[in-house]
Formats: structure tokens, sequence, C-alpha cells
């Protein structure tokens, strides 16, 4: 299964965080870890989820913004559902 790395937005748009955690939650997916850190005016947060034996990764970091990373085909699952959210 190919994977794929996309940024789906801007790192302070807390909105569309708590959607996409939202999201993964309703998928069923279980956190396998989760990291935060500080330094200067940087902040990053990474975790990584289980859904159906796939791993989806979770980056976000100021200046970059929210990745995902994982499967292509899981990563268009989550996609559609952020985008058909009302």
């Amino acid at each position: 299964m190919k994977n794929e790395s996309i940024i789906i937005g801007d790192e302070y748009d807390n909105e569309l965080i708590n959607l996409l955690f939202i999201i993964l939650k309703e998928m069923g997916a279980a956190k396998i870890n989760e990291t935060e850190a500080l330094t200067g005016s940087q902040d990053y947060y990474l975790a990584s989820f289980n859904i159906n034996n796939s791993i989806i990764t979770v980056e976000i970091e100021t200046y970059i913004g929210i990745t995902l990373n994982g499967p292509s085909e899981l990563i268009r699952i989550i996609m559609d559902r952020i985008n058909n959210k009302p």
C-alpha cells in the first residue's frame, strides 16, 4: 500500500485540529504514541494512530502546518470526511 504525506492546514487552525481528532475517533483510531515539544518559538506535536492495522501519523508544527502521513487510501478517506463535515 502506497503512503503519502499531505499538509491539510495551518498549525493554528484549532477547529480543523479538533475536527481531525473527532474523525479519527469516529473511525476507531487507537493512539499508539504521542510526543509534544516546545523549543523556542517552535511548537511540535506528533501522534501515531492505528486504524484497522494501518498507521496514520498526525504532525503539527509551527511554520509547517498540520501534516497527515499514512496509506494513501486512508488519507483520502480522512480528507473526504473533513471536507464533508458541516
